[in-house]
């Protein structure tokens, strides 16, 4: 690894077993990092296992709320909107989420032994079908969050 002014930075020709062993070791902020007006979306990779962790902080209190500890894991959509956040603009968050994403990621109903998807969750996505174009959303947070 090399500094660049005081930000460590990954060599091109890292492999994958080189950065498993970094991610064990050290917190690296990963693939998600937007700010706009209010708050700033990251993940970062925490030890011991390298799992992506995702975290909104609050530019008016000061304070990093961890997304597993604020949204339901099993809400589909609310957990896309933070992990791929692509842009701002002011005090909002944009998102695009393939259809094929809402259709298929989920989690699965033990009673009902089925996945349940956000189309399932959400009534306002109900009509989605494979042919769907990709869904925007346009989002802020409220008060001090």
């Amino acid at each position: 690894m090399k500094q660049i002014g005081g930000i460590s930075n990954l060599d091109a020709d890292i492999t994958s077993e080189q950065f498993d062993l970094l991610t064990e070791e050290k917190a690296i902020l990963t693939e998600v990092f937007t700010e706009n007006d209010t708050h700033l979306l990251l993940s970062l990779r925490m030890p011991p296992r390298g799992q992506a962790k995702y975290y909104i902080y609050s530019k008016q209190s000061g304070k990093a709320y961890a997304v597993d500890n604020a949204i339901n894991k099993d809400d589909v959509l609310l957990l896309n909107l933070v992990s791929s956040s692509m842009t701002s603009v002011k005090d909002r968050f944009v998102t695009v989420i393939p259809v094929y994403y809402l259709l298929n990621s989920g989690y699965i109903d033990k009673k009902a032994g089925k996945l349940i998807n956000a189309t399932m969750q959400r009534p306002e996505l109900a009509n989605l079908t494979e042919d769907s174009n990709p869904v925007v959303v346009i989002y802020s947070f409220k008060g001090g969050l």
